[in-house]
C-alpha cells in the first residue's frame, strides 16, 4: 500500500505582504517522512513553513495538508490546522521563569484539555520520551539550550501531531548536542509516525542524517538530487 501523501503543494504561489515569495512551487510530504527544507536567508524558506501553518497567503495552485484545503481555508480553521502540527524554533519560545511541567501543562489547557490528572499524566509521558523527567519542576532558565529545545520538542508534540515543523532548530547549538536534537527528532517521527520538515543551514546534519532535500532558490522550491 503507498504511502499516504500528508501534505500535496502543486503550482502554488506564497504571497506575504502582498509581495510574491515563492511561485511555481511543487512539494509533497508522506506520512513519517523526514525532508530538510535549505536556502540561503531570504530564499523563502520561512515562508513556505508559514504556507504550511496558515500565515502566508497561497494565491495560486493547490495545496493541502491532511483533509485542510490551505489555499481556500477559513481564518477560522487555522486553530485546528495548527493542533495538528508541533512547531520547534531556533529560539525555543518557552516562558523562561516557568516550570518545565508549566510550560507543557499551559499548551494542554490552551489546546482545551480539561481534565488535570490527563494533563499530568500527558506531561509526564512526554518528558519522560525528551529525557527531561528529572527536571519536571525545574525552571526553564535553570537548563542548558540543548535540554530547553529538548522541552521545545516536548511541547511540540504534546498533541500527539502529524508534521513537526522545525525551523532551525539547531542554529544555537554546539555541534555535539545538534546531533542529541536529530537523534531526537528522528526518534520521535520513528515512533509516532510524525512528519517532520526540518529548516537549517547545518549541511553536516544532511550528510550525518540523510533524508530528501528541497532548496529554496531564485522564488521557487525543487527538489535536491
Amino acid at each position: 500500500m503507498d504511502t499516504q501523501l500528508i501534505i500535496e503543494l502543486k503550482d502554488v504561489t506564497i504571497e506575504q505582504s502582498k509581495i510574491s515569495v515563492l511561485r511555481n512551487l511543487d512539494f509533497n510530504l508522506a506520512e513519517a517522512e523526514s525532508v530538510y527544507l535549505i536556502g540561503k536567508s531570504g530564499s523563502g524558506k520561512s515562508s513556505l513553513l508559514k504556507a504550511i501553518y496558515g500565515e502566508a497567503q497561497i494565491t495560486s495552485g493547490s495545496a493541502r495538508f491532511l483533509e485542510y484545503d490551505l489555499r481556500n481555508m477559513k481564518r477560522s480553521k487555522i486553530p485546528d490546522l495548527r493542533r495538528r502540527m508541533g512547531m520547534v524554533f531556533q529560539d525555543f519560545q518557552l516562558f523562561k521563569h516557568w516550570t518545565v511541567a508549566n510550560n507543557l501543562s499551559f499548551v494542554l489547557t490552551a489546546t482545551d484539555w480539561r481534565d488535570k490528572t490527563l494533563i499530568k499524566q500527558r506531561v509526564e509521558e512526554v518528558l519522560n520520551e525528551v529525557g527531561l523527567i528529572k527536571y519536571f519542576n525545574q525552571k526553564v532558565f535553570q537548563l542548558s539550550g540543548g535540554e530547553q529545545q529538548r522541552l521545545a520538542i516536548a511541547r511540540s508534540i504534546l498533541n500527539k501531531p502529524s508534521l513537526i515543523i522545525a525551523d532551525e532548530p539547531t542554529g544555537n547549538l554546539d555541534p555535539d548536542t545538534s546531533d542529541e536534537i536529530l537523534y531526537l527528532l528522528n526518534k520521535v517521527s520513528r515512533d509516532h509516525k510524525t512528519a517532520v520538515i526540518f529548516a537549517t543551514h547545518d549541511y553536516r546534519i544532511i550528510d550525518k542524517f540523510p533524508a530528501r532535500v528541497f532548496k529554496c532558490d531564485n522564488h521557487t522550491v525543487a527538489e535536491v538530487d
